[in-house]
């Protein structure tokens, strides 16, 4: 075989392997609903970041070995360009439960002492017409919100001394709150923080997120053999997320069963590409809370 032949048959393999990235990279974007709406412009500068890490190198003998597309590189390198090339399309709001019945008001139920009062004094600048009811115990609390008699509850989630506290997570659960803004409260000695949770019953971001640079995204995510916990940390990683946690606990409602807990902080753009990615993945997660924390 002469040198023309071997140029020729480099370049059909180059050209093979270029073609079953594209068909890659345009099923990511119709799956990410961009198929129609993404510029072409735009798709030609995802599609070129995509050969960039997967065909580095223009002159490399052996295209055979770029046969087995490695997809999740793809993905990867495609939300990581996405967000830049079509900035605002996608919001976190995308990626939570579709709202039902939220409410405009403001009242807030909590058990009241000396802490939880200065967590409310700092939330009800927030909201708009704030008022209060007085819960007898945290239940009653999250009770009223879900029965609709309030708007929000106020519960703590968190201490410098005890950590995370399984107990009102678990309440967080059963009533199927979400967290939507944090507040780090100092106890009268100074010797101890507690971060207490805004909560409510509706998944949207609150509108004092559009002031923040970083917030806080609290997931249960679900690993499985194709993506591990430790894969899941790697990606927030690749996106520029930071891993503040992680937990491991009973799940509430199966024996023998644990619920992985992640708590991840950035701000909205890279959090939006780590669930890009997740939604590409069919990574199964749920959002315990989005939110910033105020002092």
């Amino acid at each position: 075989m002469n040198n023309s032949e071997n140029l020729l048959r480099l370049l059909i393999k180059k050209q093979s392997a270029e073609e079953r990235i594209y068909a890659v990279v345009r099923e990511m974007m119709d799956t990410l609903s961009f198929g129609e709406s993404i510029k072409k412009e735009e798709f030609a500068y995802i599609f070129d970041k995509c050969l960039d890490v997967t065909l580095p190198d223009a002159d490399y003998p052996e295209y055979e070995k770029t046969a087995d597309i490695n997809k999740k590189l793809l993905r990867l390198t495609a939300c990581s360009v996405l967000d830049d090339v079509a900035p605002g399309k996608r919001k976190i709001s995308d990626f939570l439960p579709e709202e039902k019945n939220i409410s405009s008001g403001g009242t807030v139920s909590y058990l009241k002492n000396t802490l939880s009062d200065k967590a409310y004094k700092l939330f009800s600048k927030y909201i708009d017409t704030s008022e209060s009811i007085f819960a007898p115990d945290f239940n009653s609390a999250c009770e009223a919100v879900y029965d609709g008699k309030a708007d929000y509850c106020i519960l703590p989630i968190e201490n410098s001394t005890d950590g995370r506290l399984g107990g009102f997570y678990n309440l967080i659960s059963k009533y199927e709150l979400f967290v939507c803004l944090g507040a780090d409260i100092m106890s009268n000695d100074g010797n101890v923080r507690t971060r207490f949770a805004l909560c409510k019953k509706n998944t949207s971001v609150f509108q004092y997120h559009k002031r923040e640079k970083s917030l806080y995204a609290e997931l249960v995510v679900s690993p499985d053999f194709e993506n591990t916990m430790s894969d899941i940390l790697f990606y927030a990683d690749f996106f520029g997320v930071q891993t503040v946690k992680t937990d491991c606990t009973p799940a509430l409602y199966s024996d023998g069963e644990y619920n992985m807990y992640v708590t991840f902080s950035a701000d909205e753009r890279k959090l939006v590409k780590l669930f890009l990615f997740f939604a590409l993945e069919q990574i199964r997660y749920s959002a315990v809370g989005i939110y910033t924390v105020i002092r």
